[in-house]
């Protein structure tokens, strides 16, 4: 364990003077290659799609892999999951309709049992205006049903349970614009559950968001500021508090989230205050001279570092690794990411603890 620590505390130090030097790091993966926890292998055919992956443990022991196929289409139909016994634990079969559409989507246990099975429906304009699916003795266990407005927008959803009895109606609104004005929620009984009002700008910017409960009292407020460039800056969350010198509700300042930039648009800074305007925590953006985020650092209320994220990439702008700091610059874990001349990803290596 003192060992692993060390050799991950030296891979820290090593990725970090790469990164401010602007350069992709290369040296861990031939200096330490038995320390991985994980390694994963992918595997392509002559079309260049991915075929499937191999799963190896610590010290290069195998405990696993996967199988894909595809039709003549190009789309996927199957996904098998092997052991380290190298017997299949789960398979899922994906099956299309003559325009490409997926209609049945299977998944299937050892011993070819079905699991779960889900169907789609479509209309003529390829939306998806139906959703089933199925338990593992095919016993239906919930249903979707969707229609749409004549520009495609989605007005109305229904969700019925596995007896086909209505559970919840969903009705979309929109503006002329085709943005989102209302969004309610109703019960099998025609009665409302909750719904939201959506409010824009001329840009198409939302400016605000307002959540009714049942009794369409007001649950909570989102409004939104941007700049003149159409980046938010500031969004500030209200709730219901009773006044106790009026007796009557108000509805007061949560939380306030603010939004910094760069010259080109990129976030580079997010902060969260608290209703007193006492600041809870700050996240920092950084990236590197393609514009790639490369640094992702967030601190406490008081400006100690909390953890820190740190990406490499090649000259084709792919990540090449991927390493997560604790407070005290420790390195918690590492990925590190390897392509073929292909530019296809050829293996992933996890150093460190696995999430």
């Amino acid at each position: 364990m003192i060992l692993r620590l060390s050799i991950l505390s030296l891979l820290g130090i090593v990725l970090f003077q790469i990164a401010t030097a602007g350069q992709p790091g290369s040296g861990f993966i031939e200096d330490y290659p038995e320390k991985y926890a994980r390694k994963f292998v992918y595997l392509y055919d002559d079309e260049g799609q991915n075929t499937g992956m191999v799963k190896y443990g610590p010290g290069g022991n195998r405990y696993g892999r996967e199988v894909y196929k595809y039709n003549d289409q190009g789309h996927r139909i199957l996904e098998a999951v092997y052991n380290n016994e190298d017997k299949v634990e789960k398979k899922t079969r994906y099956y299309y309709d003559d325009y490409g559409n997926l209609k049945e989507q299977t998944r299937i246990g050892p011993d070819s049992v079905i699991l779960a099975r889900d169907t789609y429906s479509y209309d003529r304009r390829m939306n998806r205006t139906e959703w089933k699916s199925y338990a593992e003795k095919g016993e239906l266990e919930w249903k979707r049903t969707y229609e749409y407005t004549s520009d495609d927008r989605r007005k109305e959803e229904r969700r019925y349970n596995g007896n086909r009895e209505l559970v919840q109606r969903y009705i979309f609104s929109y503006d002329d614009n085709g943005l989102m004005t209302e969004q309610n929620v109703y019960g099998p009984q025609g009665d409302i559950l909750w719904r939201y009002i959506y409010r824009h700008d001329h840009n198409g910017n939302r400016l605000g968001v307002l959540w009714y409960d049942d009794d369409d009292r007001l649950r909570w407020i989102r409004r939104y500021v941007y700049d003149e460039s159409g980046n938010r800056v500031e969004e500030r969350r209200y709730e219901p508090s009773r006044s106790f010198f009026f007796g009557r509700w108000t509805y007061r300042l949560t939380y306030r989230f603010t939004f910094r930039y760069d010259d080109q648009g990129r976030q580079i800074e997010e902060s969260v205050y608290d209703n007193y305007d006492n600041l809870l925590w700050r996240r920092n953006y950084g990236y590197n001279r393609d514009g790639l985020l490369q640094d992702y650092v967030w601190y406490d209320s008081r400006g100690n570092e909390e953890m820190r994220y740190l990406m490499l990439y090649n000259d084709d702008g792919q990540r090449t690794g991927w390493t997560w700091y604790d407070g005290r610059g420790n390195v918690e874990w590492h990925r590190s990411y390897n392509y073929d001349e292909e530019g296809r990803l050829k293996s992933e290596i996890w150093y460190g603890e696995v999430y």
